[in-house]
């Protein structure tokens, strides 16, 4: 199951790669970069990790064993309900990143 593995990497990438974005990419002018990338970047670390552990929540109590061939929908549900898991996650970490972007940039540009 590598995309358990890799969700929580692309869901910490994408979140710190907001920032960056948001000043280089969309056409805003951010007045000082660097207390703003200190702020978005400590808060977006912040971020990720509440969206990490609620995306692996799903796997708590969840043992290791020879799966049978009964389990065979039960794996087919569980692996659409981790990516539907890692969309949430996904989707609310970089909208939260955004809004603390543009939260700091208005406080940085007073």
């Amino acid at each position: 199951m590598p995309f358990v593995l890799l969700a929580p990497v692309v869901i910490l990438a994408l979140t710190l790669t907001t920032p960056f974005a948001y000043r280089f990419v969309w056409a805003r002018t951010v007045t000082r970069s660097g207390p703003f990338f200190g702020i978005t970047l400590s808060v977006g670390l912040i971020i990720a990790i509440v969206a990490i552990f609620w995306f692996l929540a799903v796997l708590n109590g969840v043992g290791i064993s020879q799966p049978s061939a009964a389990t065979a929908a039960a794996s087919a549900r569980f692996e659409s309900v981790m990516r539907f898991r890692f969309g949430i996650a996904t989707v609310l970490a970089v909208l939260a990143q955004y809004l603390v972007c543009r939260f700091t940039q208005g406080f940085l540009g007073r």
